[in-house]
Parts: C-alpha cells; structure tokens; sequence
C-alpha cells in the first residue's frame, strides 16, 4: 500500500544517511537528553538537536507542559552499531528493533545505528529513536488507560516524522516500514483491536496490530465525524467498563466502522501535520568525547545500565575492576566499578568506589547514591541496626540536596524503610510520591506508589495512579496486577488489594 499525504499547518489543528567512518564515542547533553554514540561530533549533535525538536513538537501538538528533568532524570540513550549489536547488548533474540524503559534511576533506551535487512518492512533507524522516545511523552501525564494499540498507533504517528531543511517537523505521516502489516490478510480484528484481546497473536498480526493502530490513530483524530470518540473510549475504560462495552459506548457499530476504516486507508493521500521551525527553538547541544579512561569502561557501563542477571553480574564487574585500578581518581570510572560491584553484592567494595568517586567529585548524585543502596544492601543482607539504616538514608538526603528533582534517591529513601521491615513515614510516603510525579514512566515505582495509598487508605487516589498502567502494552504483569487491584478497589476490598500488592511482579524490560 503506497500513500500521497496532505500538509496540514499547526495552526489550524492539534491533536492528541549512511554512516560516517567511525569516530570515536561521543556524549551528547542536551535539555532532555544524554546520548552516547561512537561517531563524529557533529553527527552525535545532529542527532541530539534533532531529538530535541521532536520533543518540543509533539509537546506542543499535545499541548504538555515541559519541566526540564534532572540530570539524572533525563533519557540516556545508547546508539549501538546494528541489529545484532541491540540484541545481544539486551539479551535476546530477533523481533525487536528498539529497547525503551522508564525508570526512577534514569530512563534509558537502545536504538541502532542501522537496521539492515533483518525486518519485514524496512524501518529508518530515526523512526526508531522517535517511536521510543514518543511512548516516553506520552506516559509523562496521561491519567487513563492506554491499550496497546494506541500506544503504539500514538507512537507510530509521532515516530514517522519528516524534517524539512529549514528546521520544520511534519508528524502523522505514513510509516512506511508499516505498509507490510497493513497488507496482512490475517487481520487483527477490530473488535479484538479494540478490547486489548492480545494473548494469541502470531507475528504477522502483531505487525498489523501496529499497522492498524497507526491507521485507526490517525482516522479518529483527523476524521471530523468520530472527533472525541478515543477520548470517550479511554474514560469509558478508565471507568471500569468491560473493554467491550466501552468499545461500542465510543465507536458505535463497529462494522461501520470497519468499513470507513479500509476506505480511509485506500485514500491516495492522507493529510499530516507541519509544524514550522519558528515554533521549535532549542537550547544548545553540547557534545565531548569521552576520556580515555572513560572510553575504556564505558562497554562496562553502558551493559551495566542496560541490565545484567546473576550469571553476568560477577564476571562484569571483575572486567571493571581490572580497568578501574588504573584510574582510582576518575568518578566516571570509579561510579561504574561501584554499580558493578553491587550489582555483584559486593557492598564493601561498592561503597569503596563511592568514596572513591566522591572524593573527586563531592557533589556527584550517582555517587552519593551508589553508596547509600551499598550500606543499605548490606544492612539487609546483614540484618544490622537501625543506624546503619540511618546512614544509608542520610546519603539519599544528600543526594536529593544536591538534586532535589532527581526521583531515585526519593524513591530509595522510601524503599530503606520497607527494606527495614518498618512503616513508612509519612515523610517518606510523600517522597515516594513526589518521585512518581517526577518519573511517571516507571511502572514498577506507579505500583508502590498505589500501594503506599491504600495503606493509608486512600483508595480514590491510589485508583488514579494505577489507571495508566492498567494496558500497559509491554509490562503485562504490572498491568494485570493494576487491573485486579482497581477490580479490589472499585469493590471495596482494601484487605485484599493489600494481599495482592504484596505479590508484584519481577521487573520487565519494556521492549518494542
């Protein structure tokens, strides 16, 4: 399927290359961003501005406010080579493009370089960095449920943009690594679209589940006859009506809608959005290469923030070690050699490289941190006295001192308690809560947080913060668990959802 599309100005709507020769790595900091990548300076700066004008425009079509985030709060994102690169970096095999997840200790996403040949439909390596970063935006103030396959229609619709020379963003285009999935003559079915009926997709269909969800996405925000239904769909969800009912209490015959759908998407153009470049002024990029002591752990440090397991935990932070001794003054190196280390229970050596690591640079929040989460870790391995925990959470006050928007120590502070074996205190509660505000993403932070509500019985609010993780598309144990919780909370039943919120899920990787 090939389309023609229409621009459509900002001003009359708003809705929801090859590669250079290798360089050496690179940091990009920006407003909202810190991204690593091993090319030239100025394709590293390119990436970032790029990146920062995609933030203000889809800020602005979704009229969001912008809070600049901390700097540990910002998105740091790893360019890696190709395909191959992302999935052994990640662990996994082939179906995923891009790695997104949000989380209290620093929202991080994977995207390669090059795509290759390895997928059906070829997708531009920039599609990919915009659809990540576009789920990113969208769970920042979003207070209803968000079934996969808006989710991922929102993304598709944000990720496919067009920069004109002047600096301009179109939005809304067609994905054209989707036209494979539209083709599909096993179809999704809309009523199954509709009702987040996921569990027996093979992977055609979950290609079209994208296809379609950019397609229906786009159909209702432009389309001026169904204007407001996703609106009402998602109220009617986040109400606690069956999927189904909500599905036709919004969209009516779905039939109907069946119809006008295939015939939308037969059109030979379809409009977009183009937001002019006056709208989408930046701050300035700055871009370093890393230091040769950094340059020689940062492979150590970027799978260490990606994640490890017990298997690899040791092993890792032996190679760390082995580079950290020749830099004992380097706060790079020596945070890195403290993440391993306690990643690899290794608490004494841990808070040793913090040390390290604050006496070179005193105001250091990772630092500050890692030292904390060492004591703190000992402490409960150790079953120690209530000052050690006391130590443990001065440093998470000193951390939150020096960065007081910065969500990880307020949410360890909270945690030290529950680690402890003691009630929270309300001081801490409200800790935990302001560090859901400052990183709504992390599904597993909204869950402690709702939790954290029922234990002071409020219900209402606790309901609230686990409506936008109740569809989470790529954390299905979570989501389960908000939406049994919410069932428990709707009903009455505090006791209950207390017992259950003591089971939560393992942590998922949020992949796409």
């Amino acid at each position: 399927m090939y389309f023609r599309q229409l621009c459509i100005l900002i001003g009359g709507l708003l809705l929801l290359s090859p590669a250079a020769a290798h360089a050496e790595w690179h940091r990009a900091t920006s407003t909202h961003f810190v991204i690593y990548a091993d090319q030239h300076p100025d394709k590293v700066r390119d990436l970032a501005t790029r990146l920062e004008r995609f933030d203000k425009a889809v800020r602005l079509l979704r009229k969001a406010q912008d809070y600049p985030p901390a700097e540990g709060n910002k998105v740091t994102i790893f360019v890696v080579e190709d395909l191959k690169g992302l999935r052994r970096l990640i662990g996994v095999g082939g179906g995923i493009a891009g790695l997104y997840e949000g989380r209290a200790s620093g929202p991080i996403a994977i995207v390669p370089r090059t795509t290759g040949t390895g997928l059906k439909g070829e997708i531009r390596p920039e599609a990919v960095f915009f659809h990540e970063y576009a789920h990113h935006l969208m769970l920042q103030d979003i207070n209803y449920p968000m079934p996969q396959w808006l989710s991922e229609g929102f993304a598709e619709f944000m990720g496919a943009a067009r920069f004109t020379e002047d600096g301009g963003i179109g939005l809304g285009l067609v994905p054209r690594h989707r036209e494979y999935g539209l083709k599909q003559a096993v179809e999704v079915p809309l009523d199954q679209l509709l009702t987040g009926n996921y569990t027996r997709l093979h992977h055609d269909q979950v290609e079209n589940l994208y296809a379609r969800g950019w397609l229906l996405y786009h159909y209702l925000n432009f389309e001026p006859s169904r204007r407001g239904q996703i609106d009402k769909y998602l109220k009617g969800l986040g109400a606690g009506l069956e999927p189904l009912q909500a599905t036709y209490n919004a969209f009516g015959d779905l039939k109907k809608l069946e119809k006008e759908l295939t015939s939308y998407g037969a059109r030979p153009k379809l409009h977009y959005i183009q937001l002019p470049a006056g709208h989408l002024q930046i701050r300035p990029v700055a871009v370093t290469p890393l230091s040769v002591a950094e340059a020689k752990i940062f492979p150590i440090y970027m799978q260490s923030k990606v994640g490890v397991t017990d298997k690899t935990a040791g092993p890792l932070a032996t190679k760390a070690r082995a580079i950290a001794q020749y830099y004992p003054t380097d706060p790079f190196v020596q945070v890195t050699l403290a993440e391993t280390e306690l990643d690899a229970k290794n608490f004494d050596a841990a808070e040793a490289a913090a040390s390290r690591a604050l006496q070179a640079n005193p105001r250091s929040v990772e630092a500050m941190i890692f030292r904390g989460r060492a004591i703190m870790e000992r402490a409960a391995a150790n079953k120690l006295p209530a000052s050690a925990w006391d130590e443990a959470r001065r440093w998470f006050m000193a951390a939150n001192k020096v960065e007081t928007e910065d969500p990880e120590p307020l949410m360890l502070f909270h945690q030290s308690f529950e680690r402890q074996g003691v009630a929270p205190t309300p001081n801490a509660a409200s800790a935990l809560h302001y560090a859901l505000a400052l990183s709504p993403q992390d599904a597993d932070l909204r869950l402690k947080s709702a939790v954290q509500h029922i234990r002071n019985g409020k219900g209402p609010q606790a309901r609230r913060t686990l409506m936008p993780i109740a569809w989470h598309p790529h954390r299905k144990g979570a989501a389960a668990t908000a939406r049994e919780l919410i069932k428990l909370l709707n009903a009455g039943k505090t006791s209950e959802a207390l017992v259950l919120a003591a089971k939560q899920p393992e942590k998922e990787a949020e992949e796409d």
